[in-house]
């Protein structure tokens, strides 16, 4: 499928004009990371469509994790323009628009805003619809969904622990029937265990995260602060963690961490 029948398709099914959209930033933070790419795909009501990417100086440092992620570095935006530059012709671009993006509801479109309002251009876009959340309610991400995905049952007793360790099992059977040797490499426990743990998770479920080496808060207002500077400035909130629904490793660092041993060698 080329990109004028992806199109098409969409101009049928959905109607146009149609703006699908994607962004490169320097986090994950939507309220104060910044963009250092963007990409339109516009669908005119005629039949037209046009591609927009931009490359953007985000007028801040470029993390390694994020260049590593996107490919895009310090060097390659150092002669780009900001994002105030852009933002009056997005806002033409995309006021009034239905927006496409995948993860876009949750990340795009509220990033964007957020740079949108730092240029001081309105942004006022139309419906944002987004595939990730259209496939999620399709066909879920449940233990029902995935015992039907992958073992063709319907889980009928669903949260009786019994029933539901029986679907787990029968689940990640039918997952590692599917997948083990060309998506799942290591098929023992501790690979698997491996698989879905990000390289740069502190505890087990990256709400500590690694940055330059330096153990820091992975999730919240307080991202990318490191860990040691949360010790000395915002211990109340880290106790409030230990008394609220983490992981027991979450628990496990910041306990250590309390305990003064909050260094880049946590």
């Amino acid at each position: 499928m080329n990109l004028q029948e992806a199109g098409e398709i969409l101009r049928t099914e959905i109607g146009a004009p149609l703006v699908v959209f994607d962004l490169e930033t320097t986090g994950l933070d939507t309220e104060t990371d910044r963009i250092v790419e963007i990409s339109l795909v516009q669908l005119a009501a005629a039949g037209d469509v046009e591609t927009w990417t931009q490359i953007v100086n985000p007028g801040v440092s470029i993390p390694p994790d994020a260049s590593r992620v996107h490919g895009i570095t310090d060097a390659m935006v150092a002669d780009a323009r900001p994002f105030a530059a852009f933002a009056p012709e997005l806002a033409l671009r995309l006021n009034g628009m239905p927006l496409v993006g995948y993860n876009g509801a949750s990340f795009d479109v509220p990033l964007l805003a957020a740079e949108m309002e730092r240029a001081g251009v309105a942004f006022t876009p139309g419906p944002v619809i987004d595939p990730m959340l259209i496939w999620k309610k399709l066909e879920g991400r449940s233990l029902a969904a995935a015992l039907h995905r992958f073992a063709g049952e319907q889980l009928e007793e669903a949260h009786s622990a019994e029933a539901d360790t029986i679907a787990c099992l029968k689940a990640l059977a039918g997952m590692m029937r599917e997948f083990h040797g060309e998506r799942i490499p290591d098929p023992s426990p501790a690979g698997l265990a491996e698989f879905v743990r990000e390289p740069d998770w502190v505890d087990e479920a990256g709400k500590i995260r690694w940055v330059e080496g330096v153990a820091c808060m992975g999730f919240g207002r307080h991202r990318n602060k490191p860990l040691v500077e949360m010790v000395a400035n915002e211990a109340d909130y880290l106790k409030w963690i230990l008394t609220s629904d983490f992981h027991v490793s979450t628990k496990s660092v910041i306990q250590t961490a309390l305990e003064g041993a909050a260094d880049a060698d946590v």
